[in-house]
């Protein structure tokens, strides 16, 4: 497992209140970019919906264009600027042609920096939000992934979902003008990152991003939010949800793990050798061997940067085999976490996870984005390659230590979606 030899090639500098990563790729003309900057909501008051709903609105005209304008713009270039929510953080990305470069880019500012903000498209990006709710609501697993972040995290963690009914009444309270209040008071030129691969020059591509963000000041919001799960005793939650006789349940727990904490990647590892897909142990015992479900599985989420996230194990399974089923899957995970994997386990996973970072690595939009996530997590440029090297070093020791460690089979809360009680429910 030799090194990708990619971070040799990344240029990073600091343009005005811009971190900026480059890497030319042989890829003929053609330019991507992926960006992002904190916003610092603050999630015990439902900012992170009034986010959503700017970010939504933010690409659908400026003061100086209206959407079809801007529209009009972009699809002359074949270029495109998408703008999203992404927890504390609002992102944008873009692609265009090499000599359109520096165009776009200017577009790509003027919607961050300069977005009209207009009734009309809010009521529509409403309608659009609260359809999206309305359909989460009848998902069992959207449903029983929302139950299970809220037993384990506080409004004021990133991984805390609101209730279907919480949201719809922020939607219904929500107006322009608190649209318009949130981005005078969350957008601006904090920590702001900005990756761009592809067909490009250095020096031309530093003048183009260089007038994007000249003048860009940060705007004064502070981190409210937690980094961290306040410890808490595990229990069960029951969602009834009629005519869904394929339960989907999750098991899970609060890690105190971050991205880049040195016991994140041998979690990683031991947590997709127990359930990270088709030749896992969870799959080969409690589907193929057993029968007892449609689909099992067990990751990691929410660690980002220094925030800690959780452990989840996910299943879907039937009424008649939903007590058997548990008891099956608690019982397998806690002889994984008392035996751990097996040196042939690891082998096989290694190789696994380097081809499929790899393969991730295959196209200048996922090396933009991978360049930028990992500024994000705040790690050097190199740790683009450093993943395969960190993979190949890992000992099977060390991920049976984290394991045993940071997996508690005892402390898994519960949560069951779907119709709990008879044929007709």
């Amino acid at each position: 497992m030799n090194s990708l030899g990619i971070s040799e090639r990344v240029q990073r500098q600091q343009v005005g209140p811009c971190s900026l990563l480059t890497l030319s790729v042989s890829v003929p003309a053609v330019v991507r970019w992926y960006g992002s900057f904190a916003s610092n909501p603050d999630l015990e008051c439902g900012d992170e919906l009034t986010q959503v709903v700017l970010a939504s609105l933010m690409d659908k005209g400026t003061r100086h264009r209206d959407r079809f304008e801007l529209s009009d713009e972009l699809e002359r270039r074949g270029a495109g600027i998408s703008v999203g929510s992404a927890g504390t953080r609002i992102e944008f990305r873009g692609r265009a042609m090499m000599h359109d470069f520096a165009d776009v880019m200017a577009l790509t500012a003027e919607i961050l920096r300069e977005p009209s903000l207009d009734e009309q498209e809010f009521e529509k990006v409403i309608g659009r939000v609260r359809a999206s709710v309305e359909q989460a609501r009848d998902s069992t697993a959207l449903q029983a992934d929302g139950a299970l972040c809220r037993r384990l995290f506080s409004r004021r963690h990133p991984s805390h979902i609101r209730s279907v009914e919480e949201v719809l009444a922020d939607l219904n309270a929500m107006s322009v003008d608190t649209v318009r209040s949130y981005y005078q008071k969350h957008v601006g030129a904090n920590d702001l990152i900005v990756a761009i691969t592809g067909d490009i020059d250095n020096v031309d591509t530093e003048k183009a991003v260089a007038a994007a963000v000249a003048g860009w000041v940060p705007h004064e919001a502070k981190r409210t939010h937690e980094m961290a799960s306040p410890p808490g005793a595990p229990g069960m939650d029951r969602i009834p949800m009629d005519h869904k006789p394929a339960l989907d349940v999750r098991l899970g727990h609060a890690v105190p793990v971050a991205r880049r904490d040195p016991a994140w990647l041998p979690l990683h590892m031991g947590t997709f050798i127990l359930g990270g897909n088709f030749s896992a142990r969870l799959m080969r015992h409690i589907r193929d061997e057993l029968g007892l479900t449609y689909g099992i599985s067990a990751r990691l989420r929410g660690m980002q940067g220094s925030m800690q996230g959780y452990f989840s194990t996910q299943m879907s399974l039937s009424r008649e085999n939903l007590e058997r089923g548990l008891a099956a899957t608690r019982q397998l995970i806690q002889a994984y976490v008392s035996e751990g994997c097996s040196e042939a386990e690891l082998s096989e996973t290694k190789t696994t996870v380097v081809g499929a970072y790899q393969v991730s690595l295959s196209t200048t939009a996922a090396l933009a984005a991978r360049l930028h996530n990992n500024r994000v997590h705040g790690f050097a440029p190199d740790a683009i390659d450093a993943f395969v090297e960190e993979v190949a070093a890992l000992t099977r020791t060390q991920v049976n230590d984290a394991v045993s460690r940071l997996i508690r089979p005892e402390g898994l809360h519960t949560v069951i979606a779907g119709s709990l009680d008879g044929p007709g429910s």
